[in-house]
């Protein structure tokens, strides 16, 4: 078992507890299996354990439970490999209420960092239930994650991760970042667009690949409220994967709210900190290229002629609105800095390589001297032709 992230591993849960009068057969029932943790029912108790073969990789766990109030209910401690048993009482002894409780199972590794599961333990006179926070959040709104995560915020208001978790959860980012250290794989890049609807050449163009949180079923205001958990988890962390945490997360929202040069400082952050790995700083550097040739990409297309995209789709484009091309020759400046400095760390990138063979055909479109288009063209297919053949070496196809 290796020691990354245990947030990372594929979780389950959801167990039907049955009444302790059914019998002692039944009496036993697991609520939440995980990759180093066991948490169970046992005759009117809940039982924490290491899963088996775990023990060695753990070496203190905490389970901290609150009430939707805020109300601490349970703290165990700190403790070794021993189980923790909660017996369904608050801290005065008295029963526990049917209800909702937030729960926190803290661990520390055997390389001396931390992590933390949170979850949703739910008690009936039927039945106890636990969902991770993970399930909560595939299925925000609608089972009741955002309103979770705020109450864990108002319960934990010092701890980075729960912001963390708030935030994703009030902006549902189409990816989660439990390990940011290890950057996700990157889309490959698009084919040559089709002919656009016309439109006027210099007229307002909304760039692509910035989609509001709107499409998630949730608004502009959702997204700031998102950013701000996100500062605050930055503000907060002490070390370096949270404050890396912090800072992709900032990226992400602020891309969806189409923030971009906010975006741009929050990844220029992450690239630059002295908590950045060489993964980091590539994926940073990376996610810049693109969000600049997407800036190129939409401004050439908004200067499509469709009588020659027919037969060359990287025509030249005549930019009429000296406005527009000052910005397009930016973009496309800076879209070449960053996919290079990609490249630098990291020269068999193979996605970076094909992005840099897209910022040569926008180079080709802007370009109105045929033997400069020629070179531009040559040189996008060269990298397009490289990019394929680490692409089938990767992949042990030559």
């Amino acid at each position: 078992m290796t020691r990354v992230s245990f947030l990372n591993l594929i979780v389950f849960t959801i167990a039907f507890l049955p009444n302790a009068s059914r019998g002692a057969a039944q009496n036993s029932s697991m609520i939440y299996r995980h990759s180093l943790f066991s948490f169970s029912y046992e005759r009117g108790q809940i039982r924490l354990i290491p899963a088996e073969g775990a023990a060695s990789l753990v070496n203190a766990t905490r389970l901290e439970i609150y009430s939707f109030d805020g109300d601490k209910v349970f703290d165990s401690v700190a403790v070794g490999n021993q189980p923790i048993i909660w017996r369904l009482q608050d801290q005065s002894g008295s029963a526990a209420p049917d209800g909702k409780y937030i729960c926190s199972i803290r661990f520390k590794l055997d390389g001396g960092k931390y992590d933390v599961v949170f979850g949703q333990l739910t008690k009936s006179a039927q039945r106890v239930s636990f969902i991770d926070a993970l399930r909560l959040r595939a299925g925000s709104p609608a089972n009741g994650a955002q309103e979770f995560f705020k109450r864990l915020i108002a319960s934990r208001p010092d701890d980075t991760s729960a912001w963390l978790w708030y935030g994703q959860t009030m902006c549902k980012s189409s990816e989660i970042i439990f390990d940011p250290q290890i950057a996700p794989p990157p889309p490959l890049p698009p084919p040559p667009p089709p002919p656009p609807r016309p439109k006027h050449a210099g007229e307002e163009q909304r760039q692509e690949g910035f989609p509001i949180c709107l499409s998630d079923g949730l608004s502009e205001s959702d997204v700031k409220e998102a950013i701000n958990a996100f500062q605050r988890a930055l503000d907060l962390a002490t070390d370096c994967k949270t404050k890396d945490q912090a800072l992709a997360c900032l990226a992400i929202a602020y891309g969806q709210l189409g923030a971009e040069a906010e975006e741009t400082e929050s990844l220029l952050k992450r690239a630059g900190s002295e908590c950045a790995t060489i993964e980091v700083k590539v994926s940073s550097y990376y996610s810049l290229g693109v969000r600049h040739w997407k800036c190129a990409y939409s401004l050439s297309t908004a200067y499509i002629d469709r009588n020659k995209f027919t037969y060359d789709p990287f025509h030249y484009r005549n930019f009429t609105n000296p406005a527009d091309k000052q910005k397009f020759d930016d973009c496309l400046m800076k879209g070449f800095e960053y996919i290079e400095k990609a490249l630098a760390l990291a020269p068999e990138y193979v996605q970076a390589i094909f992005y840099k063979g897209l910022l040569c055909r926008e180079k080709q479109k802007s370009s109105k001297d045929e033997t400069e288009r020629a070179q531009w063209a040559k040189e996008a297919q060269e990298l397009a032709s490289k990019g394929v053949a680490l692409q089938r070496k990767k992949e042990g196809r030559q």
